[in-house]
């Protein structure tokens, strides 16, 4: 739930003292997680042969819990979610289950594990907000370290796949003007639009919000109002006019790829273990050799030796961190 850190109603009664000391943890208490399978086989039932159901997302960014009253090691976190999305398949079979994380475990080796997001479930989901990872605080909401947070975003993300054909599902992005002036806003969604249609690595891009929020409504945040592309009337915004018209185009005449033969090599784990602050280790040094001119693709330290995984990728060269700068 957006603006709220959500838990459940009935996760308190199964282990009365949940608060604070890990007891009823959603991710590690198996009373809760057989509550969680029930929960998902109940609604399989409801919905699961409605046309609409696309399938399940395991929750709104989860990694804010285990930040909270929900303390999980990565290899804990990475059960939980191997378990709940293998049993989403079992009662719903072939759709399109995935585990919606925000950004810190792309940008810290906290909670769920990279390798974990990027190989179970259909498609590896990434949240590319530059206020909340941090680019902004780093760079110019013009510049290409905010424009190419959702491109480099999706380049980490692949460089954990081991099925290349598997896709990066860009499950929210968006843009407020409190970030930003008014007027670049429809520049903004445009070249992040392009960035990560480029990649080709991408399954869809969705932008937050659908809808502005009633003001009546209290306790959100004062940007999360007015981030809807439809307003409340349910009538398209400029920019939802503006979305609606790159969908069109792009679904007309989806652009080629962008060759990607130089590579940055990351170590596969070795940044912060806190959630917050975002480290930027890794995006620091993609972004500036993206400031030299390149377009770069991303490659683990265990695959770099490699060959035929790099011929796959079209990748030729390979720059370490320290070549890069961070």
């Amino acid at each position: 739930m957006s603006g709220l850190e959500f838990m459940p109603a009935w996760v308190a009664p199964l282990v009365p003292s949940w608060h604070g000391n890990g007891a009823g943890n959603i991710f590690t208490d198996q009373k809760v997680i057989e509550a969680e399978k029930l929960l998902l086989r109940r609604i399989t039932e409801t919905v699961g042969k409605h046309r609409r159901f696309l399938g399940f997302d395991l929750g709104n960014e989860l990694g804010v819990l285990q930040g909270l009253n929900n303390p999980v090691t990565p290899d804990q976190a990475d059960a939980w979610a191997t378990q709940l999305l293998h049993y989403c398949e079992e009662i719903a079979p072939g759709k399109f289950h995935v585990n919606g994380v925000d950004d810190v475990h792309w940008f810290s080796d906290f909670g769920f594990s990279r390798e974990n997001l990027a190989t179970v479930g259909k498609a590896t989901v990434v949240h590319c907000y530059v206020f909340f990872t941090g680019a902004l605080e780093r760079y110019k909401y013009s510049d290409a370290g905010s424009l190419r947070l959702a491109e480099y975003m999706v380049e980490l993300a692949y460089a954990y796949h081991t099925d290349l054909q598997r896709r990066v599902w860009v499950e929210e992005t968006g843009a407020s003007a409190e970030w930003m002036p008014a007027d670049y806003l429809p520049e903004f969604m445009e070249r992040v639009v392009a960035s990560v249609a480029g990649t080709g690595k991408a399954w869809g891009i969705t932008w937050w919000s659908s809808h502005d929020i009633d003001p009546g409504v209290k306790g959100f945040d004062s940007l999360e109002y007015t981030l809807g592309l439809l307003d409340l009337d349910n009538k398209p915004k400029p920019l939802g006019r503006k979305f609606s018209a790159l969908a069109r185009e792009l679904r007309r005449k989806p652009p080629p790829a962008a060759q990607r033969r130089l590579a940055l090599v990351i170590p596969d784990r070795g940044l912060s273990q806190k959630n917050w602050p975002p480290d930027w280790t890794y995006g620091r040094a993609f972004m500036n050799l993206v400031a030299r001119g390149n377009t770069p693709a991303i490659v683990l330290e265990s695959r770099a030796r490699d060959k035929e995984y790099l011929r796959a990728r079209g990748i030729e060269e390979l720059v370490s961190l320290a070549q890069a700068g961070t």
